[in-house]
């Protein structure tokens, strides 16, 4: 399980290089084939993406959907529930709300 957190604004943290070193070779080589072998299922897939009347959040998060989807049903429904749990802040709540909640 990989537990993510938004950064704060005073956090500083290190870029990802586009130019990985060769300790990461082994898993470009393995994205690349799973991206290869999938490309046709990932191109017709259309999924259901939970409302959350955020149209940005939605195209962000299409892609880790249809990711989701192929891998199998256990990840296809825990990414939509990380979808509904992250994204569940509406634009009226307050800032003292989204702390407390938070």
């Amino acid at each position: 399980m990989i537990k993510i957190e938004r950064k704060t604004v005073a956090e500083r943290v290190k870029k990802v290089s586009l130019g990985f070193d060769e300790d990461h070779l082994q898993l470009r080589r393995k994205c690349k084939w799973w991206a290869a072998d999938n490309a046709e299922s990932l191109k017709n897939l259309i999924p259901g993406i939970p409302e959350n009347g955020n149209d940005r959040a939605t195209d962000n998060w299409l892609p880790l959907i249809c990711i989701a989807d192929i891998a199998d049903k256990e990840w296809s429904e825990r990414t939509r529930k990380a979808m509904i749990a992250i994204e569940n802040v509406s634009d009226k709540d307050t800032i003292k709300q989204v702390l407390l909640r938070d």
